[in-house]
């Protein structure tokens, strides 16, 4: 028995593809809707069908891809269970306290609320916030969360870059795996 809704996803398969366009140069998208309550899969599009064989069709759903800032949720949800708030100060700048270099210094802006960088995506301040909550932390939150295979795959230390999303995770486990934690923190009594 399926769980799609079907007319939510006659509905993504005629929206998805006219917003794509109107992007300009995007040449794929997916989309997953999955219900927090149950971890049901409401509607999946896996990428836009192609007749160009060399931009043949992938599931871009279930491939394993980097996901750049949707770590950084987890990397800020450590620092709240620390004790910071969401008024908590980041340094957004390249002084980090590891060795970690990047290919490409991002922009620095300075002093940020943990709010503002996590809404800004400054990957500066989610590094900082990641070296304050540490790596080992973020490690046993994602195999809490049920993405281990992310962290055992990888055959590297965790570092710094983890709050950046350079680990390789399907879109579908992302957000089930989001799902499931939600789900079981709701549940847990004295939970809100």
């Amino acid at each position: 028995m399926s769980t799609l809704d079907a007319g939510l996803q006659r509905r993504l398969e005629s929206v998805v593809p006219r917003d794509l366009a109107a992007l300009g140069g995007a040449l794929q998208a997916g989309l997953v809707v999955i219900t927090p309550s149950d971890g049901r899969v409401r509607a999946l599009l896996g990428g836009l069908g192609t007749t160009d064989i060399a931009n043949s069709h992938v599931n871009i759903v279930v491939s394993k891809r980097h996901p750049g800032s949707a770590l950084k949720r987890f990397v800020y949800a450590l620092a709240l269970e620390q004790g910071h708030s969401p008024a908590s100060i980041a340094a957004d700048s390249k002084d980090v306290a590891s060795s970690w270099q990047p290919h490409h210094w991002p922009k620095a802006i300075g002093f940020v609320r943990y709010r503002e960088s996590l809404a800004g995506s400054m990957n500066l301040a989610a590094v900082h916030v990641l070296e304050d909550v540490g790596t080992e932390a973020l490690v046993d939150r994602l195999r809490t969360a049920g993405l281990g295979a992310l962290i055992d795959s990888q055959g590297r230390p965790p570092g710094p870059n983890w709050a950046l999303g350079t680990r390789a995770v399907s879109l579908l486990d992302l957000g089930n795996r989001a799902t499931i934690t939600a789900r079981v923190d709701h549940e847990r009594p004295g939970a809100t």
